[in-house]
């Protein structure tokens, strides 16, 4: 991996909580346009409803208990804390379901499926240690042109991605829970990323990305 000298850019993106709802509708606005690049497709209607499920959670900050299919470019097994317990761990599944770039912004929405039997915390995702976690230590790299990205934040330093709180903060066993993460905007040139996400082992990489 890379040096931070290399060109890791911590990404401060400045905006208001109201910039996040602004950011609902271009998400809205970027999924018709896909359904009409690739005809209307299944694959697309299903990316619409995953940006949906983040719209929602922008509004709340909060993580989505999902129920039904959802598109799905890349999956990583990680290990998390078994809920209350310090040193136990159960498997979640981490599903990229879509990554997509409108207007200055890279939106990257996931799912958190429970596979283990027990009770499980998402704590490792953010960066936080205190009460007011979130998904902030997700990273996204761009390896063609040796930076990584951390997730934007507002003018008072709040993480414009979801918190873990509720569904998140404890995942009962066979649950799935969709997430989302805002960074800056990859360049033009960049059609895949890999991304980072504590808990799992290997990076995923080769993620599509679409605009």
């Amino acid at each position: 991996m890379f040096s931070p000298q290399q060109g890791r850019t911590l990404v401060r993106r400045v905006f208001a909580l109201t910039g996040v709802l602004a950011l609902a509708a271009s998400m809205a606005a970027c999924g018709n346009n896909n359904s009409d690049d690739n005809g209307g497709g299944g694959d697309s209607t299903a990316a619409q409803d995953v940006q949906s499920a983040a719209v929602e959670a922008s509004a709340s900050g909060d993580a989505a208990t999902v129920s039904g299919e959802l598109p799905v470019l890349k999956s990583a097994t990680g290990k998390y804390n078994v809920y209350a317990q310090t040193f136990e761990y159960g498997e979640v599944r981490i599903d990229i379901n879509d990554v997509s770039i409108s207007d200055d912004l890279t939106v990257v929405t996931f799912s958190a499926t429970n596979v283990s039997g027990r009770e499980v915390s998402l704590g490792l995702l953010s960066r936080s240690r205190t009460i007011d976690r979130d998904v902030s230590a997700v990273e996204l790299i761009d390896q063609k042109n040796k930076k990584v990205y951390r997730a934007a934040h507002d003018e008072e330093d709040r993480c414009l991605c979801s918190r873990l709180e509720g569904a998140a903060d404890q995942v009962q066993a066979g649950d799935t829970v969709s997430l989302y993460a805002t960074f800056a905007a990859l360049p033009d040139d960049v059609e895949t990323v890999d991304i980072r996400v504590p808990g799992v082992e290997q990076l995923i990489t080769d993620v599509q990305v679409s605009r």
